[in-house]
């Protein structure tokens, strides 16, 4: 079997409450309170993808009668939630609509979700594979897998929280046209793009796909309830019947 080739895909990690925007904590933290429900997304550029099967493509004259066989792709993504975050006992994820991939499997272990995501068919005609893998994500191929119902549980006041995300995929295939066969073998794994990359993040990691959030701050401010001057510190504030306050 041949050695496969690697390549990265940019990718990054957002968060939003409930119909609230997405953010990608690039600018600052993302603000949190207790009890609040949360939604992750992992976003996934697989152009890159796209311009490794549109290559065999390139130069054919026609690309109908190139024949498939032994064709396998998928993905593995994996979400951290950090302590004081809770995961729901029936973690679920959904992927952006498209003809190529389907979530087959949300699982997880302590605080990592992990998400498996495979081909939803068979593929033996070239042709077949080119479009559905053109179609993911359309002319920005973007593919989203969003994770929903996580609950902040802490409130320890201005406390902050670091989620991180992974993914990892790959693709085989042998390609057959007349007497010429070509193996396709890919890995790659996702890396943080510059956009997204948050904002508590060292100046030289580039590649850790991770976002901050951060609980409000309380604190009392000093107050008091005066009858005029009068605070009531060294005795009661005497009043005379029908006295106006």
């Amino acid at each position: 079997m041949s050695k496969p080739t690697e390549f990265t895909l940019p990718g990054d990690l957002l968060v939003k409450k409930a119909e609230k925007n997405y953010d990608t904590t690039h600018q600052a933290v993302y603000p949190i309170d207790e009890n609040d429900t949360l939604t992750f997304k992992g976003q996934l550029d697989i152009s890159p993808i796209k311009d490794q099967i549109n290559l065999l493509a390139n130069g054919q004259s026609s690309t109908t009668n190139i024949t498939l066989e032994k064709v396998k792709s998928g993905f593995v993504a994996k979400l951290e939630i950090p302590q004081g975050l809770e995961i729901p006992d029936k973690v679920q994820a959904t992927l952006t609509e498209n003809d190529l991939f389907k979530v087959t499997d949300v699982s997880k272990a302590g605080n990592v979700i992990t998400v498996r995501m495979d081909l939803k068919k068979s593929y033996t005609q070239f042709d077949d594979l080119k479009r559905d893998v053109n179609a993911v994500g359309g002319n920005k191929s973007i593919l989203n897998v969003e994770i929903p119902g996580i609950i902040v549980k802490d409130n320890t006041s201005g406390k902050e929280f670091v989620a991180k995300g992974q993914v990892e995929g790959s693709f085989f295939g042998v390609a057959n046209k007349e007497k010429t066969t070509r193996v396709f073998n890919f890995t790659w794994k996702a890396q943080q793009t510059p956009d997204g990359k948050d904002v508590r993040q060292s100046e030289d990691d580039n590649n850790t796909i991770q976002l901050t959030l951060a609980l409000s701050e309380q604190f009392d401010l000093p107050g008091d309830i005066l009858i005029g001057d009068d605070t009531e510190h060294d005795a009661l504030h005497k009043v005379k019947p029908g006295e106006l306050l």
